[in-house]
């Protein structure tokens, strides 16, 4: 018998078949929602992936492009390219966009226009980089400062305001420091004044110029402080003098010669080495006998001492000198002498205007002092050459008569300042009344201690001595073709402390084992004689790295002008100059060849842009040493990473992309270490 559900059975029946469908319902939305979440927790993974993986090829991008840096450098101490783009298949045209260019010095990009390629990465995308030399450039946080160009001793002298795109240079020193290009522009355009009138070209917000790094190179001894620091590191200062070239037997004398250059008064360390005291020195000695027959074999004795000094010191001095005289006689036992000599000649007072500078040592004075014999018999003495010596002492007194002495031939430590002098037979004395001389001439004052070495000639007669003028043998030594010396007379001493390092060209060089007449401390090579590297070994600071000084190898015109403008040439620190054209001798300073390496290969680098003489050549050394360093490699570089698809037929579909700038700079000496300042992705 078949039985029927009740009503109450149908509804529960009913309820259950719902609950089902509605689970079931539930089951389908959960399992898509979470299908949904778990494609989209997938591809954010993966976005992250690729934005992880993006940011991690700017290390990629760098690490290549410090490779390829290096191997291109090698051993050079500067780039010879301005931009080293990164090689590879395909253009990244899309890499120097208007945003990454504001980080960068526009104007090294605007002379090359390089266009860097894309380099793959293995199963994570590619890169490019672009390098930009930035090594030359002048630094915004520290160059320039308003000073009057002077002797180039402070980058504050750098005149920053005539870079083509600064407007106001006040508005540019108000805003610093600038952290990087990109905050240097920013500042620039939204402040009034505006410091720049166009984006930078010619300046960096960064700059390392270290003596010693990582164990290479020497750090400097200071010259600052006068001769209160001469005295305190003397040792070091000769060892510095030794290193640079000097030989160890000669330093002495160098580090005395620095020391009178140096002090206020005029009085030598030393007298018995080269002068540096900016006083008269004797040049010249002559003696003269005439006897006058007074018939038969009686004859009057006529005699003179002339002595000539000199002061071929390019700055005049107020001070008065006096000559203090010593002869006597000695000859043939019993021949006739005139009496010892002993006077101070003082009639003679100093002349300024026989000190200005010219093209030929001028003589300070030749005075005369008279001697003689009353009538005498020489009977006894007519069949016979006798022999007569005069023997002379010569002391320069400063001052008064009974003054300290600053020039003395010969020193104490000298025995004997000859003069030979043959008077002939009675027959030939008969004959004719005449003359018969001996002279010493000195073939450099500054050497004149001593003048039975070879510092003094005897001019053979009948050859005519030269009192009065430029000696003979000064000539012939200076001017007649030898090449190893100077060829310049003139001397400066600044009593006081140095400006420049670059003076240290004024202090007579010393050869061991040969005079070094007519020759200075070279900071500029002549043909037979190496440069002494002194700008190497001194300097006038104590910073142990540079900021804001500029690397002599640059290749902006803008930079060189801006460092030689206001300059001056001129004979000596101070004296009278004439500005230099900035523009021509950036110009010239840039076309030069020969990258250089330390700054005593600056004279290399120098030579002949300067017309003159010696001194004046060098003042383009003097007046702009001190703003020059070659000790940093200084790069900014450009970096870009993506990660990228190849799709069927090899084309690559971009994924992601980052770009970067980093700032690295790099020793160009020793075993070129480097370090990377800043890498900072563009793109946050």
């Amino acid at each position: 018998m078949m039985q029927h559900q009740s009503k109450a059975d149908k509804n529960r029946e009913g309820i259950a078949i719902i609950m089902v469908i509605g689970l079931l319902a539930l089951m389908m939305i959960l399992g898509v929602a979470f299908a949904i979440y778990m494609r989209t927790g997938r591809m954010a993974a993966g976005n992250f992936k690729n934005d992880v993986v993006t940011r991690q090829l700017l290390p990629v991008a760098l690490n290549q492009a410090l490779q390829d840096m290096e191997a291109k450098l090698g051993a050079s101490v500067y780039p010879d390219w301005d931009v080293l783009a990164s090689s590879g298949s395909d253009n990244a045209l899309e890499f120097t966009n208007a945003s990454t260019l504001n980080w960068i010095p526009q104007g090294i990009l605007a002379m090359t226009n390089p266009i860097p390629k894309w380099i793959p990465v293995p199963n994570d995308g590619r890169v490019a980089y672009l390098v930009l030399n930035c090594s030359g450039l002048l630094d915004a946080n520290y160059a320039g400062g308003g000073a009057t160009r002077g002797f180039g001793t402070n980058v504050s002298e750098i005149q920053v305001s005539t870079l083509a795109e600064v407007n106001d240079y006040t508005a540019l020193a108000n805003n610093r420091n600038y952290e990087t290009i990109q905050e240097l522009g920013v500042k620039g355009s939204g402040a009034s004044p505006a410091p720049l009138k166009a984006p930078p070209s010619s300046l960096v917000t960064y700059s390392f110029f270290p003596w010693v790094y990582g164990g290479v190179g020497v750090a400097p001894v200071s010259l600052d402080g006068g001769t209160n620091t001469l005295i305190r590191d003397k040792a070091k200062i000769k060892a510095a003098f030794i290193a640079s070239g000097i030989a160890p037997a000669d330093a002495e004398n160098v580090y005395l010669a620095l020391y009178d250059y140096e002090d206020e008064d005029d009085i030598p360390q030393n007298l018995g080495t080269m002068c540096t005291e900016s006083v008269p020195m004797f040049n010249e000695v002559g003696i003269t006998l005439k006897y006058e027959s007074k018939g038969g074999t009686k004859f009057k004795l006529k005699g003179e001492i002339d002595v000539e000094w000199i002061y071929p010191f390019v700055k005049a001095t107020s001070k008065n000198y006096y000559v203090d005289l010593s002869v006597d006689f000695t000859g043939t036992p019993g021949f006739p002498l005139p009496a010892a000599v002993k006077t101070v000649i003082s009639a003679h007072d100093y002349d300024p205007s026989l000190t200005e500078y010219s093209s030929v040592p001028t003589p300070y004075g030749v005075p005369t002092y008279a001697f003689g014999l009353a009538e005498q018999d020489y009977a006894a003495y007519t069949n016979q050459e006798n022999i007569v010596t005069g023997r002379v002492s010569l002391l320069m007194r400063s001052g008064t008569d009974t003054g300290p002495v600053v020039d003395a031939v010969p020193t104490n430590t000298v025995k004997s300042f000859l003069f030979v002098m043959k008077s002939p037979k009675y027959a030939f004395m008969a004959a004719a009344n005449k003359n018969y001389v001996s002279d010493k001439e000195c073939f450099d004052p500054r050497y004149n201690w001593d003048p039975s070495a070879s510092y003094w000639k005897d001019v053979t007669m009948p050859s005519v001595p030269s009192l009065g003028f430029e000696n003979n043998i000064t000539k012939a030594y200076r001017l007649d073709g030898i090449v190893e010396v100077d060829k310049d007379e003139s001397m400066y001493v600044a009593n006081r402390p140095l400006q420049s390092i670059a003076e240290l060209s004024y202090l007579p060089r010393i050869s061991s084992g040969t005079l070094a007449f007519w020759k200075t401390i070279r900071i500029f090579p002549l043909a037979d004689s190496s440069l002494d590297r002194v700008l190497d070994y001194f300097t006038l600071t104590t910073n142990s790295s540079l900021k804001g000084v500029v690397n002599p190898n640059t290749r902006s015109e803008e930079v060189m002008k801006a460092l030689f403008t206001g300059m001056t040439m001129d004979e000596y620190p101070g004296g009278p100059g004439t500005p230099v054209d900035a523009q021509a001798l950036a110009s010239a300073w840039v076309s030069h060849g020969n990258p250089i390496a330390t700054l005593s290969d600056l004279g290399q680098k120098c030579t002949n842009m300067i017309s003159g003489t010696a001194f004046r050549q060098e003042s383009i050394l003097r007046n702009t040493v001190g703003l020059l360093h070659t000790r940093q490699n200084y790069f900014l570089v450009l970096l870009c990473g993506q990660t990228a698809r190849t799709l069927p037929g090899g084309k690559i579909m971009p994924v992601s992309s980052v770009h970067g700038i980093a700032e690295v700079w790099r020793d160009p000496l020793g075993s070129h270490a480097t370090f990377i300042r800043m890498l900072k992705p563009l793109d946050d």
